[in-house]
């Protein structure tokens, strides 16, 4: 007679493909209790069918957003299309998800790089539409399980995200000596990248902060906001060996300094809205992220971009004899930048339409290696201020034309604008802008 700690479950008496169906609607957390009874269920830990149907009852289905990239960001992805393991995948996004639920960073919390790969792949994963069969991860109202997901995790526990995924804390002894000064007496300070010329291993944590946009922390820092333009208005952190923008020499994103231009561009926002009285909300945050996926109208099948249609947008500068005296008097500069603030552009409405005629502009060339998987595209349009400009410029207009491209990872979009402002048909010097 068998004793009862050798019955088997019902569950395992029945035939193997009637119970797999059954584990097919178990959700990690539950197939996981259930692999742990015995030694026969645990046996389908290493299933990954079984775990593929598992991870897809909660995230986006990786592969399905794969398809869609480029040649080249496809090619770039190969190893890890190849090499996914639907299992361990499962369980490494658990263990840091629960972890950021947790709350402060300890000295034991892992690296902030670790939950920024985590977070960002769930972006870089999330899928366009819900699949016609269903998952009851997705949002009632389509869209993505990832990013619901992800909303639903800096609702309730932003403080941990901001504390494990985006802040760093590094001491005195990581930060270069000259940079010393700028800790002031704090033994360990919470920074971003955009706050310090340290070189990071990778750029997941810069991108995650874009995506993400001001921390609470940061939102009421002078300090993070006098360190961002330090690195937004420093010189030599562009050149022509970098297009004079945000890149690097090879042509691919210097996601560290546009992460600062993030930054201080979300510090004057508020400014914007302030001064204008404007009530335009701008959608910043995880759950308004989608990448790889631009609507393509019928009309225009050939505008991959999506540049066609309405546009608004802003922009920032520094006055140029601040931003001279800046780079030329380096024993004082980060003082003049604490003093001073740049200005803040108006609100402009922008109606943008393809032009194939400016291909031929030789202004509208990119000196940096691009991806050719998608052409070219050119564009033209105008502007007039949301808001009634000074008296002294009452009919102003903007002009603008540019060209949008890959750049060489074949999956960030690069944009080249020049402006023209116009009055009373006297057209000043163009600002080109990339």
């Amino acid at each position: 007679m068998q004793s009862p700690t050798h019955i088997r479950s019902p569950i395992l008496w029945l035939p193997t493909e009637l119970r797999f169906r059954i584990l097919c609607e178990l959700k990690p957390r539950d197939l996981v209790a259930f692999c742990s009874t015995c030694r026969v269920a645990r046996a389908h830990i290493i299933d990954q069918l079984l775990w593929r149907s598992a991870h897809l009852l909660v995230f986006d289905d990786p592969f399905i957003t794969w398809s869609s990239l480029t040649p080249t960001a496809r090619a770039m992805n190969a190893h890890r299309e190849s090499s996914w393991d639907w299992f361990l995948s499962t369980r490494s996004r658990y263990t840091l998800l629960n972890a950021l639920k947790k709350g402060e960073r300890t000295e034991k919390s892992l690296s902030v790089n670790l939950y920024a790969d985590v977070l960002l792949g769930l972006v870089e994963t999330a899928n366009a539409e819900a699949p016609e069969t269903g998952n009851p991860a997705w949002p009632s109202n389509g869209g993505s399980a990832n990013i619901a997901l992800l909303a639903d995790l800096v609702d309730k526990h932003r403080r941990g995200v901001e504390a494990q995924a985006i802040h760093d804390y590094l001491s005195h002894s990581d930060y270069p000596s000259e940079a010393n000064d700028t800790l002031g007496e704090w033994p360990v300070r919470p920074i971003t990248r955009s706050m310090t010329r340290l070189i990071y291993p990778t750029d997941a944590a810069s991108r995650l902060h874009l995506l993400y946009g001001l921390t609470h922390r940061e939102a009421h820092s002078r300090f993070a906001r006098c360190e961002a333009r330090q690195l937004v208005y420093d010189w030599s952190s562009v050149s022509e060996a970098t297009d004079f923008g945000p890149f690097r020499p090879d042509g691919n994103i210097n996601w560290q300094l546009l992460e600062a231009v993030g930054s201080l561009m979300g510090h004057n926002l508020p400014r914007l809205a302030l001064r204008d009285r404007d009530r335009t909300t701008f959608p910043r945050g995880l759950r308004y992220v989608l990448p790889h996926r631009i609507p393509i109208d019928p009309a225009l099948p050939g505008d991959w971009a999506g540049i066609t249609g309405s546009w608004l947008g802003t922009y920032g500068f520094l006055d140029y004899r601040q931003l001279h005296f800046y780079n030329m008097d380096r024993a004082h500069r980060r003082a003049e930048l604490e003093e001073f603030e740049e200005e803040v552009g108006q609100l402009m409405e922008l109606e943008l339409k393809l032009s194939e005629d400016l291909a031929s502009d030789r202004k509208l060339t990119f000196g940096l290696p691009i991806c050719k998987d998608l052409p070219i595209l050119y564009f033209e349009g105008q502007s007039k201020m949301r808001r009634a400009m000074p008296t002294q410029y009452p009919q102003a207009l903007i002009g603008v034309r540019g060209c949008v491209a890959l750049v060489p990872d074949g999956k960030t979009v690069r944009w080249m604008f020049i402006i023209r402002y116009i009055l009373d048909d006297a057209t000043t010097a163009p600002f080109i802008l990339r």
